[in-house]
């Protein structure tokens, strides 16, 4: 006689599940005395899965902080793509996106805000900062034509 593989795996699903209900619903002297039993000392027990979860946790830090370190490096190995406009449009552009965007304009000195006293190259590098901090007028995706 050939069992179904469904019925073999609905059956390990109730096994797994018997299971998991016994020693959830077993009385925390029970589970310590069965831990004793095979693993001796309850608490160094405690202590040794502690220090294998730091461990664990450490070396995920040094994983992510790893990868992170070569993603600053493969952006900085980036060609900075840099398009100065021509003064009157970055001008235009500034005052679109102070327009656009009235939390960002209070955070602007008065004369940014109004763009007098502005230097082409400060105009230039106010609309790149925006561009950096992902502030950028409705509707444009790619910020500045590159």
């Amino acid at each position: 006689m050939t069992t179904n593989s469904n019925d073999a795996r609905d059956a390990l699903r109730r096994l797994a599940d018997a299971l998991a209900e016994d020693v959830l619903s077993a009385p925390d002297s029970e589970i310590l005395e069965e831990a004793a039993e095979i693993h001796g000392d309850p608490a160094k027990l405690a202590a040794d899965m502690l220090k294998l979860f730091e461990q664990t946790m450490s070396e995920q830090g040094k994983e992510r902080l790893a990868a992170a370190r070569e993603a600053v490096l493969a952006d900085r190995r980036q060609p900075a793509a840099v398009v100065r406009l021509p003064p009157a449009e970055a001008r235009r552009r500034l005052q679109q996106l102070i327009a656009a965007d009235p939390e960002t304009a209070r955070k602007l000195t008065v004369a940014a805000r109004k763009g007098e006293g502005l230097s082409d190259d400060d105009v230039q590098s106010m609309l790149e900062d925006f561009e950096e901090l992902g502030v950028t007028l409705p509707g444009d995706t790619e910020g500045p034509e590159k």
